[in-house]
């Protein structure tokens, strides 16, 4: 009678060691999946962060453009423009046109610009 209690104690030991290797195993792929998970969560949002940065970085120096234009015109100098009575007005539509271009340049692909 004591074989067969230990026999089926062997049985039961047995199953249970296999169900905690099954679970063992689930709990290295499910650990294996958040680890990738959290892995492309973060490679998104640096893409997200790095498209930002490069927007602003690119107003940044679209608006550095008219700055610097009108920070000339403030200089007690002779400069171009001065004597003509709509040479302010003048001044300020080149240094936007200056401006949409270096816009226009910085958007455009880069495999566009190597042309």
């Amino acid at each position: 009678m004591e074989n067969i209690k230990e026999i089926h104690m062997q049985t039961e030991v047995t199953l249970l060691e296999e169900r905690m290797d099954t679970l063992e195993s689930l709990v290295r792929a499910y650990n294996k999946y958040l680890s990738s998970l959290d892995t492309i969560i973060n490679n998104n949002s640096s893409f997200q962060l790095n498209n930002i940065m490069k927007t602003l970085t690119e107003l940044t120096v679209v608006l550095t453009i008219p700055t610097i234009t009108y920070g000339f015109w403030g200089i007690n100098l002779k400069l171009p423009f001065q004597g003509v009575p709509y040479g302010s007005l003048l001044v300020i539509v080149i240094s936007l046109l200056i401006s949409l271009l270096v816009w226009y340049w910085l958007t455009i692909p880069i495999l566009e610009r190597d042309r």
